[in-house]
């Protein structure tokens, strides 16, 4: 009865050590690409109203993807969600882009 007691709670802490461990890996993993990610990224800002660039790389085929342009919509910032969310009118109503995916065309200009 022991050494059964004795396997079972090994085989009990054996599963938790390999818990913990792959815990550990996958939070190491985690601060490895928001680190990369960090050194590559530039901060932008939008101002509501600014004309901006919507990402969506649809690819055609036949086409070759070099010579097509990842950024096809246009529309326009309506509000700031958060520091990298924005809500951007489209020809098909608002929606929600991080900010990795907008570029700007150019700031507002009121006509004369």
């Amino acid at each position: 009865m022991t050494e059964a007691y004795s396997i079972c709670i090994h085989s009990m802490q054996l599963a938790e050590w390999k818990e913990l461990a792959a815990r550990q890996s996958l939070g190491n993993a985690a601060q490895t690409a928001a680190d990369w990610y960090d050194r590559t990224a530039k901060p932008t800002e939008f101002a509501v109203v600014d004309k901006v660039r919507l990402f969506c790389p649809r690819h055609f085929q036949g086409r070759s993807p070099k010579l097509q342009s990842n950024y096809a919509q246009t529309g326009v910032v309506q509000a700031k969600l958060n520091d990298c969310t924005y809500l951007v009118k489209t020809h098909r109503g608002n929606k929600v882009f991080h900010t990795d995916k907008l570029k700007l065309i150019g700031p507002y200009c009121p006509p004369n």
